[in-house]
This record gives structure tokens, sequence and C-alpha cells, in this order.
């Protein structure tokens, strides 16, 4: 008895329904990771308002480097900047994503953060919402402040008057990828007002990551940045 072609249709469109309906049933949920994407790029806005990112440490600048480098003027850098790999410590998150929990965390920026601007040589910025680094790695659950991860090379501490400048303007017109500047900068999220403009990147001072306090080169840490009382 041949079978209509109609009834075989239909016969085999109940079957792929079944079919779908059982590899949907069977198919695994999505796991948060997979939801969130690389779990070390989230940035988290703490109950108290911290920011904290997660970064690696990169040798090339660190007191025991083998690469011949003396300085950087740069602590963060995102690895989405076209700066990547010129910081001590290298961001997995987007800067623009930290720059969007500081201000969803309440740091309050300069007043020129909307403003396109630049710096003369050897100018300092001080403005905006005056901010605390800290640091914390595997073994390492008691916060270090970053003044002791950096030290000049004379070996003394150089000074730090980190502060949020937003820079929104100049940090989406030159992605540059800065998250934390060692010297004052008109793109970098933050920066360390303490030392004028290109100062740190004219070796007036030099400034390294401390190989003695901080982990080996390629080690993951949490940076946290905290509003200043």
């Amino acid at each position: 008895m041949k079978m209509s072609k109609k009834l075989l249709a239909l016969l085999m469109g109940i079957v792929m329904v079944f079919a779908m309906t059982a590899c949907g049933n069977s198919a695994p949920e999505p796991t948060e990771e997979g939801q969130e994407g690389d779990p070390l790029a989230i940035v988290n806005v703490e109950d108290n308002g911290d920011v904290t990112f997660h970064c690696t440490v990169n040798g090339d600048f660190l007191t025991d480097n083998e690469a011949g480098n003396t300085t950087t003027r740069h602590l963060v850098i995102a690895d989405d900047g076209f700066n990547k790999g010129k910081a001590l410590l290298s961001a997995y998150a987007p800067a623009v994503d930290i720059y969007e929990a500081m201000m969803e965390a309440g740091f309050t920026p300069e007043e020129n953060n909307e403003e396109e601007f630049t710096l003369e040589k050897g100018e300092k910025m001080a403005e905006g919402q005056k901010i605390n680094v800290t640091l914390t790695w595997a073994g390492q659950e008691e916060p270090v402040d970053v003044a002791d991860i950096l030290v000049l090379g004379d070996g003394s501490e150089p000074k730090l008057d980190f502060h949020f400048h937003g820079n929104h303007a100049n940090f989406q017109k030159n992605y540059s990828g800065c998250v934390c500047c060692l010297d004052s900068c008109y793109v970098g999220i933050t920066s360390n007002g303490a030392y004028g403009f290109l100062d740190v990147e004219n070796n007036n001072p030099s400034i390294l990551g401390n190989a003695k306090v901080l982990p080996a080169a390629g080690e993951v840490v949490m940076v946290k940045f905290s509003k200043a009382e």
C-alpha cells in the first residue's frame, strides 16, 4: 500500500518536532561564565562603593626585569587599548567598563570630564575624586597599598596622589586603554597628580614595580579603587 505524499509529509513533521523537543530538553543550560564571558573581565561595584577588577603583572616593568626597560608611566592599561603592554598591570576588562563602574559607584570626575582638552608638559592634574588604590592576589588576602608595590629608580617610594579624572571626551576620542597613569594624564581615567604630564615618561622620576612585593610576571592581581576620605 502506497503512502500519500501528504501523509508522508505529516509523519515526517511529527518526527522532526519530537526530535527537536528531545534535543531541547537534553541541551545543557548556559553557564554563568558562558553568559558573562571571561570572569576575569568582570568589573565589580562592591556594596561599599569600591570598584574592583583583575589584572596580570607585566614583568617588563618589575625591578628584576630582563627586558632592559627602566620605567613606565602607566600603572594599569586595559588589554583592548592601543597602549596595551605598556603598563605594569594589564587589565582584562575594557577600560570603558571600569569608567562606567566608577560612575555607577558614585566616584566624582573632574569638572571638564565632558570636554576635550590637553596638558602642557609638566602640568599637573589634581581635580576629581581622590582615590585609594590597593591590590590583593592569591596568598595575599590583606590589601596591599599601591605605594608598597612601586619604587623609584633610586629605591625610594614615589609620590602618589591619585584622582578619578574621568577624561571622558578625551578617553573616547583617543582610546589608549589607559586606566591609571603614574603621572598627570589628560586621557587616563585616573592618574597621579603628584607628577606633571610626561614627567615619568622622561624618567623624572623613573617608576618600577617592586618585584620583592608583587607576585611574579603573569600572575593575576585584583585592583581596588576606593574613595579617599
